[in-house]
């Protein structure tokens, strides 16, 4: 079945004899039609092959037995209605119709027929010449077997026939002239008998050699023209099974379509194996009965595969996507390619079907990771946009109010550097989790970057106000919801408390960009962070304003930190003689426009960008290269100086090593440098900080804890840390000498200190009252305006004159 029907046989023979043959086409179907039998069906290789000579042999011998039998019946009976009697010649005629019935069977082969029927010719033709004479009947009868010999056997038997029939008559002849046999024969006046018979006999030799001639040399021209279309049949039959053998092993799925019924007319295994049916059943129906009503583009899939179809008559060689379905009904998206195939019994489609099934799974794949996040499985940035997009469109279209959220999750960077980058991904699958639970099923949820989310809630409301109170509705409900401790699997018993900060500015038309709206989310989200995270933001100008001069300020702070745009100020610290005895150091920051600004202006923000680390660099390496420098002076080289430590810095993994390097590099005293830390630094981790402080505390590296009492004191971990000095906060200095409380509490912290070996310091004493009642309750050392501001190297040196 499939390619190897007669019908596909035949095509590859048309197609390859067309342009060299055009005639081997027609004589094939002559063949078939006027000689074969109805009922025989043989290949084309068969019909130029020796077994077709044989059997068109077989069948025209046979024919002419029939014709011969018939004929002999016939004379039979009008010889009996003449003479009365069955003679010599009645017997012949029933002796041959015997012959002729004998060898009419199918087991007779065509050599034996023709033998009988050159026999019954010649005897035939001979025969008369006893009876009624030399007549061109019994010639014609005589030559008809030299025929016979001439067209099935060889010249060479047909010229041996003549031979024998011309010495029969001569033979007759010579009988007759010597009247030992008396034919009817006249001879011409002055003409023997003996020499009509000769004549006769001259004729017979010499048409019959014309006719051996003429048709031998048919013959040899048919058998030649026949090993030639053997020749092109062996060829055609092996292009014709090369191109089957392709047909069949190719691996996309071939049929055949007949155009004028719509229907297949030959398919290859791999359509059987794709559309799920027996090469049977696909040839009762058609391309149409194999798809669905409509295609996936919405068009009705008659009215498409009909232009399709029309394309490719027309030369075209149409490729397209079709929806098939197999026996059980399942959808089968393919890839189709029409051809037109034409041949001598029309025009045909030649069409090949691909599953693009696993294609399309690779392109959804493709496109998942060009569009959506692969740890969150949410929208990517790419796909936001977009959707911000439609988003901007569908307002507009609908005059509803719709919200943009900026979501940034609150101290992300501390969780992947204490639990690891797996731990910091595991959250965010989560947030992503519960900020898509607080969201309706229509609107975004998507993954900006990093540890920053996106989310757009559409349609919310015609009134702004509404729309207002339902954004911020939205904005509580996510805040709520990632509130709730989330379990570390990856740490055993670790829970995340982690916040969010929430930026969200409303959208209606296309009023604003899709850039300014992101712009102005990604703002209000900032000044969530700036007010102190874990809280939601609505946009305004003013708060852009805010954050443009905060960006600023970021900027140029990070061009300092690169150009070393800083100066160090000191302010004096002194004891109970009023002698100085060492400096706290104070950074500021020489702007190249704003002048000098002070630290108070870009300490928190160099915290938060996490440029205090270099900074803090900075000043340890310019405190110690200036304690370098008072070395040979007599005034300052027992100076200390006390340098004020951030928590991000201190917990810097370089920290301790640049410290000691610093010192180090410039040779200097370590006992001559102070480090104030504050008690915000032991909330972290108090085990790493008591490691790195006892390391430095072994170089000969001080400690003051700086803002004493105005923080998290505990006397459990201030009795464990490597202390030498407790700095007593100006707030309680201020009012010491008219506050009852202010002078209780700073009594204890120096009794405390006492009690721990520590010196205490009092910074912020600005009036004479406040020195001496500092110095009643035990205080040795102090800080202020009221001795000194901070002021510049040259200043400060000054004041030793």
């Amino acid at each position: 079945m499939g390619f190897h029907s007669p019908k596909w046989k035949e095509l590859p023979i048309r197609l390859y004899t067309k342009r060299r043959a055009p005639y081997i086409e027609g004589s094939v179907k002559l063949f078939k039609r006027q000689i074969l039998p109805a009922q025989t069906t043989i290949s084309a290789s068969t019909i130029v092959g020796e077994n077709y000579q044989n059997l068109w042999k077989l069948r025209l011998l046979t024919q002419a037995l029939w014709i011969v039998a018939v004929g002999s019946i016939l004379m039979i009976g009008l010889w009996l209605i003449r003479v009365g009697r069955l003679d010599v010649g009645g017997t012949l005629g029933l002796v041959m119709l015997f012959a002729n019935l004998a060898v009419l069977g199918k087991r007779s082969s065509w050599q034996l027929k023709g033998v009988v029927l050159i026999a019954e010719l010649t005897i035939v033709g001979m025969y008369f010449p006893l009876l009624i004479g030399l007549r061109y009947t019994a010639l014609s009868i005589a030559g008809a077997g030299v025929m016979v010999s001439a067209a099935f056997f060889n010249r060479r038997s047909a010229f041996a026939l003549i031979a024998i029939d011309a010495a029969l008559i001569l033979l007759y002849g010579h009988l007759a002239q010597t009247g030992r046999i008396f034919p009817q024969t006249a001879p011409l006046a002055d003409e023997t008998i003996f020499l009509a018979w000769l004549k006769s006999a001259i004729v017979f030799v010499t048409v019959g050699s014309m006719l051996t001639v003429l048709i031998g040399g048919l013959v040899d021209s048919l058998e030649s023209g026949a090993v030639r279309l053997r020749r092109l049949s062996d060829i055609a039959a092996a292009s014709e099974l090369k191109y089957r053998q392709l047909v069949d092993s190719a691996p996309e799925a071939i049929v055949l379509l007949d155009i004028e019924s719509g229907k297949f007319i030959d398919v290859n295994p791999q359509a059987e194996k794709l559309l799920g049916y027996t090469a049977q059943e696909l040839l009762q129906i058609g391309p149409i009965d194999l798809s669905p009503q409509k295609q996936e583009n919405g068009r009705e899939s008659a009215e498409l595969a009909r232009e399709y179809i029309a394309s490719a008559i027309a030369g075209e060689t149409p490729v397209f996507e079709w929806l098939h379905h197999d026996r059980d009904g399942v959808l089968l998206p393919c890839e189709v390619r029409l051809q037109r195939l034409e041949t001598a019994d029309g025009i045909f489609i030649r069409g090949t079907m691909i599953d693009i099934r696993e294609r399309r799974k690779a392109q959804a794949i493709i496109q998942s990771l060009a569009l959506y996040d692969n740890l969150t499985g949410l929208p990517n940035r790419k796909l936001f946009q977009d959707r911000l997009r439609h988003a901007i469109a569908t307002s507009e279209r609908d005059h509803k109010y719709s919200a943009l959220f900026f979501i940034d999750v609150d101290n992300f960077k501390n969780i992947n550097d204490s639990s690891g980058h797996a731990s910091g991904d595991y959250l965010l699958t989560v947030v992503a989790e519960r900020i898509t639970a607080c969201v309706g099923e229509g609107d975004t949820v998507a993954r900006w970057g990093g540890d920053e989310f996106v989310v757009i809630a559409e349609n919310l409301s015609e009134s702004l106000t509404q729309a207002g109170k339902s954004a911020e509705l939205i904005g509580e409900k996510i805040l709520s919801a990632l509130r709730d401790p989330i379990e570390n699997p990856h740490q055993r018993g670790q829970f995340f408390q982690n916040t969010v900060s929430i930026g969200m500015t409303l959208l209606y038309g296309h009023i604003h960009t899709p850039e300014e709206l992101l712009k102005r989310a990604d703002i209000a989200m900032y000044q969530a962070k700036l007010a102190g995270k874990n809280r939601q933001r609505n946009f305004d100008v003013d708060m852009q304003k805010q954050v443009e001069e905060r960006l600023a300020l970021e900027g140029d702070l990070r061009r300092a930190v690169q150009k070393s745009q800083f100066v160090l100020h000191l302010q004096a610290q002194y004891n109970n003689d009023r002698r100085i005895f060492g400096a706290e150091v104070l950074v500021r920051w020489l702007h190249p426009q704003r002048g000098l600004i002070l630290p108070g202006e870009f300490i928190a923000v160099a915290e938060e960008t996490g440029d205090i680390v270099e900074i803090g660099k900075w000043i340890i390496e310019t405190a110690c290269r200036q304690l370098k420098s008072w070395q040979g002076n007599e005034k300052f080289r027992n100076l200390v100086l006390a340098i004020n430590v951030s928590p991000r810095q201190f917990h810097d993994q370089s920290f301790v090593d640049f410290v000691s390097e610093a010192i180090t590099r410039w040779q200097i005293d370590p006992t001559l440098l102070k480090l104030e830390i504050t008690e915000s630094l032991m909330l972290d981790n108090i085990e790493v900080a008591l490691e790195k402080m006892a390391m430095l505390r072994e170089s000969g590296v001080s400690f003051s804890l700086d803002d004493f009492g105005t923080g998290y004191s505990s006397l459990s971990y201030l009795k464990r840390l490597p202390l030498s000095q407790l700095k007593i906060d100006q707030s309680f200095v201020r009012d010491v000498a008219r506050e009852k409380n202010d002078a209780t509490l700073v009594r204890t912290i120096i009794g405390m200190a006492e009690n721990l070996n520590l010196s205490v310091i009092a910074e912020g004493v600005e009036e004479e009252a406040q020195l001496h009642l500092l110095a009643k309750m035990g205080c040795h050392a102090y800080q202020g305006y009221f001795f000194s501001r901070p002021v510049a190297l040259t200043e400060f040196e000054q004041l030793f004159v």
